[in-house]
């Protein structure tokens, strides 16, 4: 929430289109206005332990705590800073006006030099995610799991309220629910992706959504789901064509607490 009359969402670029019709779809008989931004806005992130030092030489705001949301003005900018991060590190992501972009990239580049700032991809941001078990729209997260199957059940509370697809949710729970898991695979020359078959020796038991190989830990990560949520031990995923053993993660391999996004 932005104040008492206004809201800013933000989503995953695969699901804009899906999102938007669902919030009309929603809307309707409501006194509210929807617009959608996402022609109008760049986002930068601005990830990683030195990322407090760059903004604080550009501004004087506070910075806030971890899941806050401020205005601020950077390089004469306005600029909506988001204190997430979906890489496990301390960072903000930047929103601004499109054509006022590259400004603001440029002025933190200069400002992160003395700190030897550079450049990360998507491969290695989908790294990253997955060494916090992160999940990703599309794959992980698609329309045929409930958030309960998809392990985030600390963002839903049932309890005492009413919302589109609750009771579905809760009786799909009650019967023999899918459960996804984060992996660590025995090691390789080929990382996992998408899509390889999950096996308690000869039997199916579940199917990858996404992987890779975790640089900071060290491990080869990936996240599945369990079509049989009590096939816990003797698990093996096959990638192309090779089985590799694999076991559950009872928490994320870095920093499990959180502790350096709260820097």
């Amino acid at each position: 929430m932005l104040s008492e009359t206004s809201a800013y969402l933000t989503s995953a670029a695969a699901a804009e289109e899906m999102d938007f019709d669902l919030l009309r779809a929603r809307s309707d008989g409501w006194d509210v206005e929807i617009t959608n931004l996402t022609e109008e806005m760049a986002v930068i992130g601005l990830m990683g332990p030195r990322a407090r030092d760059i903004l604080a030489a550009l501004t004087d705001a506070s910075l806030g705590p971890w899941l806050t949301v401020q205005e601020i003005a950077l390089a004469g900018v306005p600029v909506r800073l988001l204190r997430v991060s979906y890489v496990g590190e301390l960072g903000w992501e930047l929103h601004v006006a499109r054509d006022e972009a590259v400004a603001v990239f440029e002025t933190l580049e200069t400002a992160g030099q003395p700190y030897d700032i550079g450049l990360y991809g998507a491969y290695a941001a989908n790294a990253m995610r997955l060494e916090k078990g992160y999940r990703a729209w599309g794959s992980d997260l698609t329309t045929e799991r409930s958030p309960l199957e998809a392990g985030l059940g600390y963002l839903v509370r049932p309890a005492g309220r009413d919302f589109v697809g609750r009771d579905a949710m809760l009786a799909r729970q009650d019967n023999a629910p899918w459960d996804m898991v984060l992996l660590e695979i025995e090691g390789g020359d080929v990382d996992p992706f998408y899509a390889h078959g999950l096996w308690q020796g000869t039997r199916s038991v579940g199917v990858v959504t996404s992987g890779a190989y975790g640089h900071r830990t060290g491990k080869v990560l990936a996240l599945a789901y369990l079509r049989d949520a009590a096939a816990r031990d003797g698990l093996s995923v096959e990638i192309l064509g090779q089985r590799r053993a694999a076991r559950i993660l009872d928490c994320a391999p870095y920093d499990p607490g959180n502790e350096r996004m709260k820097q």
